[in-house]
């Protein structure tokens, strides 16, 4: 309603101002009350639809409505001179400070909409990402903002500014608001170029508001450049339609599923990025070009760059070198990132994921390199293949949960009874293996591992006693037709025996126990024995 009344107002003041039905003072007074609705109507609709809301969707609309409140103050105080005191406020006043206040909210606001995560959500180690890139967004306002105004300042406004002579200060408070606006203006274009898509219908009255703002806050520093002591109602125009834009981006709904902020970008059917990406990319450096070039020529020309033109350019290329360097940092952790990765899937793809242990393809892998290892060196292939005897006991009694913690604890004893250089893989469900580095060692380390199990375990507070079954291979890496298969076949066979042994003792594997070898060996390597 408070909106709807603004614009209205907004409207009302444009006829009348344009086509000059009342005098200049009725319309001074409408302006001004227009302005101070349409601050009121941004500050309320923003406070108000934060109700309700979480995370970053509160919050960008709170400071957004406390930005605009404090606008709002500022518009009382140029009301206070204009209708009042029938006055000119001096320039600058109170009333800069309120509306200067508001460009800093309005872009901690922005920064803070660009945190489109849901709200609860696990704070992953890539939404550090979201730090260093409201730091570029602030920095590629700021290179436009710079190129811009040095542009601007070569071309038009220092010849301006030294025919009409301005006060300082006045000049410096009535430049700040373009330019400011041109810093956020530049991080609204940025955030409509990374995919927010659930929030894009709020960005785009929000740039709307910022264009009316822009065209506005330009009118007013032409007009105090140019010495103009009374500002027509027409410039103010910007002024009430850009808190009603703020307004209805506060209560525009947003999706509510987030899309990644840093989703990979569409491609185009050939590969290529599509335009937009392009934008984001070169957006700060197109006019810091422009600028460039224009200096160049005119330099060349006889056109020597001023100091300050000098000044504010080593403060852009300064500004340019640290968001380069923001841009390595994050390149470069983006990298550490990658080779984690990448290493954190290698070990998945080899290692089991309940005990650490290497899985069976890294237990066949470095059983077939043992083989071919030993077949150059002459040294014997040592392989034990454990089975526990007990633990379906467990598993089936207490639920997985405690065999999973069983399975654990037994992995840790497995490799407390090796060396470092031995390999110790979970086979199976309840089956391990162990390649031992030398075979001499086979017997003591055997014994080891049954002594090892002897003691029980404590699971849910209760003791349980797991014994295995082991079966030991001994082969000549210089046999003919020796591979993984085979000797797991043979381990499997000498297990078996030692089950039918009885409980938690060893077997040897010799081709006297009955069994061919290479016809367990195709059922061991595809499947688990029950």
């Amino acid at each position: 309603m408070i909106a709807a009344t603004a614009m209205s107002l907004a409207f009302v003041v444009v006829v009348l101002a344009g086509f000059k039905l009342l005098p200049p003072v009725p319309v001074l007074a409408l302006d001004n009350l227009a302005q101070l609705t349409a601050g009121t109507a941004g500050t309320l609709c923003c406070l108000w639809s934060a109700r309700g809301r979480h995370g970053s969707d509160r919050k960008w609309r709170l400071i957004m409505g406390m930005g605009w409140g404090i606008w709002t103050l500022g518009q009382v105080v140029w009301t206070w001179y204009h209708v009042v005191l029938r006055a000119q406020p001096p320039q600058p006043s109170l009333a800069d400070v309120g509306y200067l206040a508001m460009t800093i909210f309005v872009l901690v606001a922005l920064l803070v909409f660009s945190d489109h995560r849901q709200p609860g959500s696990v704070v992953l180690p890539m939404d550090r990402r979201l730090t260093r890139a409201r730091v570029v967004l602030v920095l590629d306002g700021l290179i436009v903002v710079g190129s811009l105004f040095i542009l601007t300042w070569t071309t038009v406004m220092e010849s301006m500014v030294r025919a009409t002579s301005p006060s300082p200060l006045a000049f410096a408070v009535a430049i700040a608001y373009p330019l400011i606006d041109i810093v956020l203006l530049v991080i609204v274009v940025m955030l409509a170029t990374i995919r927010l898509v659930g929030r894009r219908l709020p960005l785009a009255f929000i740039g709307m508001g910022m264009i009316t703002l822009f065209i506005s806050d330009c009118v007013f520093a032409y007009l105090v450049s140019a010495g103009v002591k009374e500002i027509p109602a027409l410039a103010n125009f910007g002024y009430i339609t850009a808190p009603v834009l703020f307004a209805l981006a506060a209560l525009a709904p947003a999706s509510s599923v987030p899309v990644a902020m840093y989703a990979a970008p569409p491609r185009r059917a050939d590969g290529r990025l599509p335009v937009v990406e392009w934008v984001h990319v070169l957006m700060p450096y197109l006019p810091l070009v422009l600028t460039g070039s224009l200096i160049l020529v005119r330099t060349a020309f006889g056109n020597a760059p001023g100091p300050l033109e000098i000044y504010l350019g080593l403060v852009v290329i300064a500004l340019v070198v640290v968001r380069q360097l923001v841009t390595l940092v994050e390149n470069m952790w983006l990298l550490d990132r990658i080779r984690q990765s990448q290493r954190q899937l290698e070990h998945q793809a080899f290692h089991d994921s309940l005990t650490g242990l290497a899985n069976r393809v890294l237990f066949r892998d470095r059983l077939d390199h043992a083989i071919h290892l030993g077949a150059r060196r002459g040294h014997p292939v040592t392989l034990l293949f454990a089975d526990l005897d007990d633990f379906k006991i467990v598993n089936d009694g207490l639920g997985h949960a405690a065999g999973d913690a069983l399975l654990r604890a037994i992995a840790d004893r497995l490799r407390s009874c090796v060396r470092s250089t031995d390999t110790v893989a979970r086979l199976g469900g309840d089956e391990f293996g162990i390649l031992l580095d030398e075979a001499e060692r086979a017997d003591k380390i055997a014994e080891r591992l049954l002594e090892a199990l002897r003691v029980p375990f404590v699971i849910c507070g209760e003791q349980h006693l797991v014994r295995a079954s082991i079966g030991l291979v001994h082969a000549d890496p210089q046999e003919r037709g020796l591979t993984a298969d085979v000797l797991l076949g043979r381990a499997d066979i000498a297990m078996y025996s030692a089950k039918r042994h009885g409980k938690g003792t060893l077997v040897t594997y010799e081709p006297a126990l009955g069994v061919t070898p290479t016809v367990v060996a195709p059922r061991l390597a595809g499947s688990t024995p029950a």
